[in-house]
């Protein structure tokens, strides 16, 4: 009896942390069943071609960004900036720098204010307020909500201005500061053709993710994985990654 209850016991305590632990690591089969759920939502691109993305919020932050953009030059790949308007406003000459580089700037809103609390009035003001900053060029047109928490209304009011809600495939969680080994050890179990892997330049101290990026560049080029842009890896799609996604 004594042995019945103690396997219930941790049969109850795996079932309540595997959500909570998939905020630091995605298995791809979990992905693949929220891509079927949240058909409006792109997760990851399905894809034949050797290709994913690397991405970055909340910046521009030139302490972390000028690191970043260092380090895709040295390693020649591109990536995907989810810029946020009102730090773009004071870095704005990172619009320029981020594009001429050969990088994807997409829009995170104009605050970090989590989208989960904005009325459908503050979400449209705060992506056309960006979108005006970053002088939007993409087709589709991209937003990442900040915190990449959503709610169900947003995906068709987004489509409704021309975009498509993206959030990602790949996270650790890299804003809590995890040790430098998990990252780097998560980030590379997680490559795969056609993931999103979300980490940040911005919001606070991204030392770590500058020290984790080069290792996991190598490991995809040392599986033929080439980083590429978010709108390249979505044209390498012959499916529709999204519904929202025109």
């Amino acid at each position: 009896m004594g042995y019945s209850i103690i396997g219930i016991t941790l049969v109850l305590v795996v079932l309540l942390l595997f959500p909570f632990s998939l905020w630091i690591y995605q298995p791809f089969w979990v992905i693949r069943i929220l891509s079927r759920l949240f058909t409006k939502l792109i997760l990851y691109v399905p894809t034949e071609k050797n290709v994913f993305a690397i991405t970055f919020d909340d910046g521009p932050n030139p302490l972390y960004t000028d690191g970043v953009l260092s380090i895709l030059r040295k390693h020649d790949v591109k990536a995907t900036f989810f810029v946020v308007g009102e730090r773009v406003e004071t870095h704005p000459e990172y619009i320029e720098i981020i594009r001429k580089a050969g990088h994807q700037l997409c829009n995170h809103l104009y605050s970090t204010t989590m989208a989960l609390l904005l009325s459908r009035q503050q979400f449209v003001e705060s992506l056309l307020r960006t979108e005006e900053l970053i002088n939007e060029q993409n087709d589709p047109k991209l937003v990442r909500p900040p915190s990449s928490l959503f709610r169900f209304w947003m995906f068709d009011l987004a489509k409704t201005y021309g975009y498509s809600v993206v959030l990602g495939s790949a996270y650790t969680l890299d804003w809590c500061k995890p040790p430098r080994w998990y990252m780097r050890w998560a980030l590379k179990r997680m490559l795969r053709p056609g993931i999103i892997v979300v980490v940040h330049d911005g919001g606070g101290n991204r030392q770590r993710t500058l020290d984790v990026l080069p290792d996991v560049i190598v490991e995809a080029q040392r599986r033929n994985l080439r980083p590429v842009t978010l709108d390249e890896l979505i044209r390498s799609s012959d499916r529709n990654p999204g519904s929202n996604a025109v």
